[in-house]
C-alpha cells in the first residue's frame, strides 16, 4: 500500500497532495511498528534468534528476508536441499498435465524473496555469480538462470542453519 500511495502521490493534483502524504505517513508509522514488534517476536524465541543472526550472512539476505524465512519457512535446516527446493517451488520439478501447465507447487513468498536475494547475488556476488553465465551458456532462459540461482541460495542458507556456522563474512557487506 506505501509503494501504491507513492506512485498514487506523483500523480495527483496538488488538492489532494497532503491528504495522500498523511496516509503515506501513517502507513510508514504502522511499518516501522510491525518491523519492531517482528524484531522483538525473533529475539524473544532463542532458535528464531540464532537463525536470525546466521541468515543475513547469506549473500544478499538482510533482514526482511531473514525474517520472510523464519516466518514462512519453519522446516529451514532441517530438510535436505532438494526436499527444501521441492517444497519452496524452485526444483526442477514438472506438475503440468493435461489441462494445466507451467504451474508450480511451493511458498510463494519465499520464491519471491529468494528471487530478490538470488537476481542481485548472481550479479554481485562472487560465490553466486558463477551460475547464471552457465547457464545462459548452455542456452537456457534467463528465468531458468535465476531459478537455478535461487535453488543454489536456498541450499546454502539450509546448510548453514544446522551446523550453525555463518556464511561467507563478505556477504554482510554486500547486503
Amino acid at each position: 500500500m506505501l509503494t501504491m500511495e507513492h506512485n498514487r502521490q506523483r500523480q495527483a493534483s496538488a488538492a489532494v497532495q497532503a491528504p495522500i502524504a498523511t496516509h503515506i505517513a501513517v502507513l510508514a508509522q504502522e511499518r516501522r511498528q510491525l518491523d519492531r514488534h517482528l524484531f522483538a517476536m525473533s529475539a524473544a524465541h532463542p532458535r528464531w534468534r540464532l537463525q536470525d543472526g546466521l541468515l543475513p550472512s547469506g549473500p544478499r539476505v538482510g533482514p526482511g528476508r531473514s525474517h520472510t524465512l523464519l516466518a514462512a519457512l519453519p522446516e529451514r535446516g532441517s530438510l535436505a536441499r532438494q526436499a527444501m527446493a521441492a517444497l519452496v517451488g524452485v526444483a526442477l520439478l514438472n506438475c503440468d498435465s493435461s489441462t494445466r501447465a507451467g504451474r508450480r507447487r511451493g511458498r510463494p513468498k519465499v520464491r519471491t524473496a529468494l528471487s530478490k536475494a538470488a537476481l542481485t547475488a548472481t550479479r554481485g556476488t562472487p560465490v553466486m555469480a558463477t551460475t547464471s553465465p552457465r547457464f545462459r551458456a548452455a542456452g537456457k532462459p534467463p528465468k531458468v538462470a535465476l531459478t537455478a540461482g535461487m535453488r543454489n541460495l536456498l541450499a546454502m542458507l539450509n546448510a548453514m542453519l544446522p551446523h550453525q556456522t555463518a556464511g561467507d563474512p563478505s556477504f554482510a557487506s554486500q547486503t
